[in-house]
């Protein structure tokens, strides 16, 4: 039997946050702090679950197959988030532009992109603009990201070619504000791309990333 719901008491109001709180709670919701990933995660060393989502360009679907031919590297992406988004001295858009242009005749690289607010059609027109040689895929419904674990833009994912995760998190140590993207003195991504295809374990397995929360 269900019981009826609680009813508040007259003299009684909802707790209000502590000053300090409402400005954590702002800087979060607006992006400018780093969110923690999500306990629902695939965990380093665990076979990641195969996807196949449709590309924003309208060419077709890719995604994680069963058999993979190279490693790839995911990268959960956002055209809106300060922490990613292209622009001049600002976000990892433009490193990790570098970084395929540096690795992908090694990798297969694919963004995934599961933010509600961000429609295929803007992203293919953001990809066009910014040079984004590597297919963005629309995860509608957020249940990649929620397999993986994603749960901030940017966030990355390497897999061998067994469809072992091999890592899983930042770009770098984490920079304190966006203008500092590819600027730290601890690269993360980088080695552990290295390390993969000279078929050796990478130097890192989970970090923690720096970027804005996924909206679904």
């Amino acid at each position: 039997m269900l019981q009826p719901p609680l009813r508040p008491h007259p003299d009684r109001r909802p707790p209000r946050l502590a000053p300090t709180m409402r400005v954590w709670a702002a800087l979060l919701a607006c992006g400018l702090l780093a969110a923690s990933p999500s306990h629902a995660q695939t965990e380093v060393g665990q076979a990641v679950q195969t996807f196949s989502l449709p590309r924003v360009d309208g060419q077709g679907a890719a995604g994680v197959s069963a058999q993979l031919d190279r490693p790839v590297v995911l990268v959960w992406q956002s055209m809106r988030c300060p922490w990613d988004a292209a622009r001049p001295g600002a976000g990892y858009q433009n490193e990790v532009t570098r970084l395929h242009a540096a690795y992908g005749d090694r990798f297969d690289f694919y963004a995934v992109n599961s933010n509600a607010g961000e429609a295929p059609a803007d992203l293919a027109q953001y990809a066009q603009n910014n040079g984004v040689a590597y297919p963005i895929l629309k995860d509608a419904d957020g249940a990649v990201a929620q397999a993986y674990g994603a749960a901030v833009t940017p966030q990355f994912f390497v897999i061998d070619t067994q469809r072992t995760l091999v890592y899983a998190g930042g770009f770098e140590q984490p920079p304190a504000t966006p203008q500092q993207c590819g600027d730290m003195p601890v690269p993360y991504l980088a080695p552990v791309l290295d390390a993969v295809a000279a078929g050796q374990d990478p130097p890192f397995q989970r970090t923690q990333p720096k970027g804005c929360p996924i909206r679904r």
